[in-house]
């Protein structure tokens, strides 16, 4: 079966080193096959400003993370967000997820330069009853379907403005029950926040920016050092 691959909007980049750094990719044994398998050009340029603009350190990640997308779904996932106007709430499981889990994140959440942002009620949400409803693996496939939207949308920044973006996170930690009893009522699911975490970082380098905290009580800072050692160095940097 051939891979399923949809090329994004044509880039033209406005940084000389990233420029630079694709031409020596293409220059690289398999380094054509794998930008053209990958059929992401802006997940690429990402791979390799991730990597110092070193296409020889890149090439190995974006190889497999190509092949990664064929058998995780994210091409999958990417060719129906190309072929078909699906907004954010359409992905699968999302009437759930936001059931219990209060956000927003749409087409209208720009900030000033152009770029796009997530607000997450982390405080309010009901992991019991997410997860009664939900399979592990459904919730995967959700924030899978979540990455691709954004991906898309990082990269018609870049078709418009020739450079890299991400994704603010705006974490807004109100919690009625308070902080403390919300985060030993959810803790018992940090194991999927590490697969999480882990499928950023070796597949979607540098799509998150910044996480904002709102509403964050003292509790927090004691929180963030327990999380502190499951996330990737690169994200807790």
């Amino acid at each position: 079966m051939a891979d399923l691959v949809v090329h994004g909007e044509a880039i033209e980049w406005a940084d000389p080193a990233l420029k630079a750094a694709l031409q020596d990719l293409r220059a690289l044994e398999g380094g054509s096959a794998a930008i053209d398998s990958m059929g992401c050009e802006y997940l690429v340029a990402s791979f390799l400003r991730a990597h110092g603009f070193d296409a020889s350190k890149a090439l190995e990640k974006i190889a497999s993370t190509a092949e990664w997308r064929q058998g995780s779904g994210a091409a999958a996932a990417r060719q129906q967000l190309s072929s078909k106007s699906i907004e954010f709430e359409d992905f699968p499981h999302s009437a759930t997820v936001n059931a219990h889990m209060p956000l927003h994140e749409s087409l209208q959440a720009v900030e000033r330069r152009g770029l796009p942002y997530s607000v997450r009620c982390m405080g309010l949400m009901d992991v019991g009853q997410l997860f009664e409803k939900l399979t592990e693996t459904e919730m995967l496939e959700w924030q899978l379907w979540v990455n691709e939207w954004r991906l898309k949308r990082l990269e018609k920044y870049a078709a418009a403005t020739g450079h890299l973006g991400d994704v603010t996170i705006v974490q807004d930690m109100t919690a009625p029950d308070g902080i403390l009893a919300m985060w030993r009522k959810n803790r018992g699911k940090q194991h999927l926040m590490r697969k999480i975490t882990h499928i950023l970082d070796e597949h979607y380098p540098e799509l998150l920016g910044a996480v904002l905290l709102t509403n964050a009580p003292w509790a927090v800072h004691a929180i963030i050092k327990i999380l502190w050692p499951v996330l990737p160095a690169r994200i807790s940097e």
